[in-house]
This record gives structure tokens, C-alpha cells and sequence, in this order.
């Protein structure tokens, strides 16, 4: 019997193709070079897209989309939006304190609260996405939707821990619901992200907020003092005790409207929101409050932290002002707050979106920090091993995106390691491929690695072994994405490898039969008549079925002309050629007379055959009258 065999090699390809620096639904690619190219297609330009894309590999499930500033509004270029935050001093505030000083561009207090104004490059630094691309100060920037299914009493809980907030009751007559509780009704409410609008209180009401004027129902009375004893900007005339007596048992959670010269005006400015809009129960004012973040910010494009700290998207209807925070680093610390909590109850793989503002006009590197205060502490360097590894050299810095092939057939494993150092100790290494759920790699100790970067051996490994079964995932390309997670939980990327699957084409064990390509195109010659469907699949390296013209598997019986064999490799078919039994013409399965007259007819020009080489019968590439004869001595035997 004459044998087919599918001839399989390992083939290991490991390019270094490239490396950048360190840094709502499921993205649509885990590719770093496609994704990147995304990026550069919704029009973040490439200092953006680098860094997204690298943040892309730890967390492919979350997207990113621009909004293009200056091409909404010419006139709205880097430049030009600093110089309208400048404008009014009071618009950018921070601490007055020694160790601020790089940040103060005067002496000047605002709002009795002891804050210095801002200067230009403090402005700038905090202006600048690029500064802020990192897993845990990405979420300045995220869509303030509600998203459902998202969202848990654990997740906004942790986003009061050590304050008052924390696993408290509300406290209102009657009322039983925790603040958590209550923020998750609220948000689905107003359709508000209830972990944002927790973020907000914290930052707005700090860690003894219920103490404060604002929330201890006495307002009224703090009003009055200030008013009778001149103090905190008060004015001198023109109110009474009854007029102040008013605001007493009414609440303002979010600090809406608290804006003015001292504490009197911010206080009564506050105190007038909460009762004109009858917020006289904590609940009313947590539900009015979140009510107006959604009115009169998400809804007016003030749909992120970022927007509502620096109103720069044109299509807003009051650019500039009725900016939600005066403390410039009151953002970041929001979205930190944000980042926590989902850090904390595991949720960071969730489908986050986030809208991040382009200007013209800025310098191709990030604005650099102009003081030691907001540091980030997030430096590390990746390698992935080369087939000659030598030691830890050479180094590259970020984050590697690399391309390997593998042919199944001895092995249908990807071997992928490397080490990474990072200025935080390292809690684990972890893969996911195509977009699927994150799997442990095997974490070891390199000395060599170790020995290289003194500095940064703060845990007892530094480096990874992954074994990938690339069968489950079939022929094709796939990308293994590989993260790192270090002792905070935050996620750091290492590398996107790109494996592409492939599989050898069919090959003849012995030269009795041809495969090749002919005038109907791959063919399998050679094949005997009364040769059984078992017999061809017996000698065929397995994962092979036989399919009749119309691709039905055919499972017994003898071989036609015009069957084909199909080689599978995981659900996928590798290759395929048409089965040519000689003297079979018309595909019948049978050499009878009718093949004889067929090929009589096709070798005088005059008739046609599906496959004419099966008149070949001697399997010379070539018809000939000694082939028709031999069809006709078939017959006869």
C-alpha cells in the first residue's frame, strides 16, 4: 500500500522588532503594532498612541478616544488654553507650604484656605495627559458613564476608606442604607459612575466632612457668628439672625456653587444652592447633588475629571470657567481614588473607556514636573530572552513587542521568557492570549539579572518562563500578551508577542504517487482503482478526512476522481488536493467503457474531461494514445 505522510518541523523565530519607552467594549485588537495604529488613526499623535498602547498590553480591555481640541476649534491650541488657566489666578490653586514653592507663582491666598496660586509650567505639567498614562492616574481621564454590571457596595466603599463615609449609615431619620448603598442607586439614577461620584466626596468632604458647616446641619448658625463678628470676609449690614436661621438642617455634599472670597461667601453661596434646591436631608443632597454633576458638567462635556478640572472641550457651553475645582492636583487625586478602588476589588479588567484631550501646538516629549512633589514612581525595564541570551545585556527600556512562528507537527508549544526589573517590588508575571482571561507564568530568580541592576533585586524573582499550548487557539496569529503586577497591584506591560501558527503542506512518503500542482490545480496522482477510502486514510498522518465534490465527508467506499483529502490541524484545514484515479474520466468511481470513449474523445480534441489527468494514466504530465490504452486494458482486466 502506498502511504501519505504530512512532513512537520519546529520552527522557533524570535525578531526583536522594536521598543518603546516607559511608559467601551473590548478593545477590537490585543496587537501592540495594530493597536497603535489605531490610536494614530482616531488622531492621538505618536507621543500619545505609544504610551496608550503600551498601557493597551496589560489592559486590553480598555479603549481610549481623543478629542481633538484644536481641531474642534482652531483658535484652541496648546498655547492658547494655558494662557486662558492663567488668566484668573484663583482658577489654579495649591498648597502654600515650603516644599510647594516650585508650584507658586505668588504669595497670593485664596478663599482663606491658605492656597497659592499656580505658575505657567505647574499649569502645563498638570495639562499634559502624557503625564498622566499610567494604570493608576489613567482614570483622570475616564468616561464618567455608568456602566453597568461594573459597579459593586465593595468597590464604592473602598473609595471612602478612612473617611467618614466608610461603611456608614447614612444619617437621616429612618434611613438604613449605607453611603455606598445609596451612591449605587444614585448612579444608576443619573446614569453616573457611583465609584466617581464617591471619589468626588471624598475629595470635596475630605476625611471629617460630616463635621464641617456644610454637612453638620448648623450652617446657619456658623452664618450668623461669622456675620455678627466680622469674621472670614462677612459684610457688616444687610442681613438678620432669621435670614441665616433659614439654612440650618439643610446639606450640600458636593460643594456646589461653594465658591467666593473667604469662607463667609463660600459657605452662604453653598448654604443658598442647598435650599433653593431643598436639600434638607443627606440623601436629597446626595441625590441633587450627583443630579447637577450630571446636568450642568457630563452633560456639557465636562465628562471626565480632567474636563471638569480644565474645561477645554470647545463644544462646552462656558469654556474656562465654572471649573469644578480650584486645587490643581485635585484631579489626579480623584482619579487615584478611582483607581484604588477598583484596584482593590479586582475590577480593573473591566471595559473602561477613556476621553482624553489632543492640543496642537505641544512639545513632542510630556511638560516636565517642575517641583519633587507628584513624583511617579514607575520606572522599569523589559527583555525578552534572544535564542543567544547574553546575561542581561542588551537592555531595552519599556516595553518589547516581539514576533515568533511555530509549525505544528513535534511541538505545539510557545516558549516565551524574559525578565523584568521594576522600581517596586514584583508580585507576579501573568499572560493572556488573543484577549482572554490573564494565566501565572512561572516566576524564578535570575542572578545574572540580578547581579546587572542592584538597585532594583526587591523581590525574590525577576523573572518569567511561559509555556503557551498554542493547539487551543488554532492556525493563525495570536497575540500573548505578558504583564507584570508589582506589590501596589498595579499592572505594569513587558511584551506582546505575536505567534503565528502554521502547519506543514502535504508531502509524499513514497515517489510512487505525485502531489503537485496540474492544470486543476493541487492533485494527488497515481492512485490505483478499487483503492478504498481506509486504505489512503490509513497511510496519512492523522487529523485527515476524504470529501466528495461537494465537501460532504465520505467515510467508506473506494476513492473517486474528483474526492479530495483535507488535512485538519485544529478544526482548520492546513491543505487539501483532488484525488486523481487513473481511468477514471468520469468521476464514477468505476473504469468502464464510457472512460474509454471519454478519453478517446479528449486526446482528438474533440470532447472535454473535469480532470484530464486522470487519462494520464502513466503519470508523465503528458496524454498519449499509449494512455488510452492503457484505460482500455482496464476494462478488460
Amino acid at each position: 500500500m502506498k502511504h501519505l505522510k504530512r512532513l512537520t518541523s519546529l520552527l522557533l523565530v524570535f525578531i526583536l522588532l522594536a521598543a518603546c519607552l516607559p511608559l467601551a467594549t473590548q478593545a477590537a485588537s490585543a496587537n501592540y503594532d495594530e493597536y497603535y495604529a489605531e490610536l494614530i488613526a482616531k488622531g492621538f499623535p505618536d507621543s500619545y498612541a505609544s504610551r496608550l498602547a503600551d498601557l493597551h498590553i496589560s489592559r486590553p480591555t480598555w479603549t481610549f478616544e481623543p478629542v481633538l481640541v484644536t481641531k474642534l476649534k482652531p483658535t484652541y491650541t496648546w498655547s492658547y488654553v494655558i494662557q486662558k488657566e492663567l488668566e484668573d489666578e484663583a482658577s489654579n490653586l495649591i498648597d502654600a507650604a515650603s516644599e510647594y514653592a516650585p508650584y507658586h507663582k505668588n504669595h497670593n491666598t485664596y478663599d482663606s484656605l491658605d492656597k497659592y496660586p499656580c505658575n505657567k509650567a505647574t499649569v502645563q505639567f498638570f495639562m499634559d495627559p502624557r503625564n498622566f498614562m499610567t494604570e493608576e492616574r489613567i482614570f483622570m481621564f475616564q468616561d464618567l458613564a455608568y456602566v453597568p454590571g461594573t459597579y459593586s457596595e465593595a468597590v464604592v466603599n473602598a473609595a471612602f476608606a478612612g473617611t467618614f463615609m466608610e461603611n456608614a449609615v447614612i444619617p437621616d431619620p429612618g434611613n438604613t442604607l449605607t453611603y455606598a448603598q445609596y451612591l449605587l442607586q444614585v448612579g444608576e439614577k443619573h446614569g453616573v459612575s457611583p465609584t466617581f461620584l464617591a471619589a468626588r466626596l471624598r475629595q470635596e468632604k475630605g476625611t471629617n466632612g460630616n463635621t464641617e458647616p456644610l454637612l453638620n446641619g448648623s450652617c446657619g448658625e456658623t452664618l450668623w457668628k461669622y456675620y455678627k463678628d466680622h469674621l472670614n470676609g462677612a459684610p457688616s449690614s444687610g442681613y438678620s439672625y432669621s435670614y441665616f436661621a433659614k439654612f440650618n438642617g439643610y446639606y450640600n455634599y458636593f460643594n456646589i456653587d461653594a465658591m467666593g472670597e473667604g469662607r463667609f461667601e463660600i459657605y452662604h453661596n453653598a448654604m443658598k444652592e442647598a435650599y433653593n434646591a431643598s436639600w434638607d436631608t443627606h440623601k436629597e443632597a446626595i441625590d441633587g447633588g450627583a443630579a447637577k454633576v450630571r446636568t450642568k458638567y457630563i452633560n456639557d462635556y465636562q465628562n471626565t475629571s480632567y474636563f471638569q478640572k480644565f474645561n477645554v472641550d470647545p463644544r462646552s457651553s462656558r469654556n474656562f470657567w465654572d471649573q469644578y475645582m480650584q486645587t490643581i492636583y485635585a484631579v489626579t487625586s480623584e482619579g487615584t481614588t478611582v483607581y484604588n478602588a477598583s484596584n482593590k476589588n479586582g475590577i480593573l479588567d473591566s471595559p473602561f473607556n477613556f476621553i482624553i484631550p489632543v492640543f496642537d501646538g505641544m512639545s513632542s516629549s510630556p511638560y516636565p514636573n517642575p517641583g519633587s512633589q507628584f513624583g511617579m514612581k514607575y520606572s522599569f525595564v523589559n527583555m525578552l530572552d534572544t535564542p543567544n541570551p547574553d546575561g542581561a545585556s542588551p537592555v531595552t527600556l519599556g516595553t518589547c513587542h516581539t514576533s515568533m512562528s511555530i509549525d505544528f507537527g513535534s511541538t505545539n508549544i510557545a516558549n516565551i521568557g524574559g525578565w523584568s526589573v521594576h522600581s517596586y517590588a514584583r508580585k507576579g508575571y501573568y499572560y493572556s492570549v488573543d484577549g482572554g482571561p490573564w494565566q501565572s507564568a512561572k516566576n524564578h530568580l535570575r542572578n545574572d539579572v540580578s547581579n546587572a541592576f542592584t538597585s532594583y533585586t526587591n523581590s525574590p524573582y525577576n523573572a518569567f518562563d511561559i509555556a503557551v499550548d498554542m493547539s487551543l487557539y488554532g492556525l493563525g496569529t495570536h497575540t500573548v500578551n505578558i504583564r507584570g503586577v508589582n506589590s501596589n497591584g498595579t499592572a505594569y506591560p513587558i511584551a506582546s508577542v505575536n505567534v503565528t501558527c502554521t502547519a506543514k503542506d502535504l508531502a509524499m512518503e513514497s515517489n510512487e504517487f505525485k502531489i503537485g500542482t496540474t492544470q486543476s490545480g493541487r492533485t494527488i496522482m497515481g492512485i490505483d482503482k478499487n483503492t478504498t477510502i481506509s486504505d489512503l486514510l490509513s497511510g496519512i498522518d492523522g487529523g485527515s478526512r476524504i470529501v466528495d465534490e461537494n465537501g460532504s465527508p465520505v467515510l467508506s467506499g473506494t476513492l473517486k476522481t474528483g474526492y479530495k483529502v483535507q488535512y485538519l490541524a485544529y478544526n482548520a484545514v492546513v491543505d487539501s488536493a483532488t484525488i486523481i484515479v487513473g481511468g477514471d474520466v468520469d468521476c464514477d468511481g468505476k473504469i468502464t467503457a464510457k472512460d474509454v470513449i471519454r478519453a478517446k474523445k479528449y486526446f482528438a480534441s474533440m470532447g472535454s474531461a473535469q480532470y484530464p489527468e486522470a487519462i494520464d494514466c502513466n503519470n508523465d504530465g503528458s496524454i498519449s494514445s499509449n494512455d488510452v490504452g492503457n484505460i482500455a486494458n482496464s476494462v478488460i482486466s
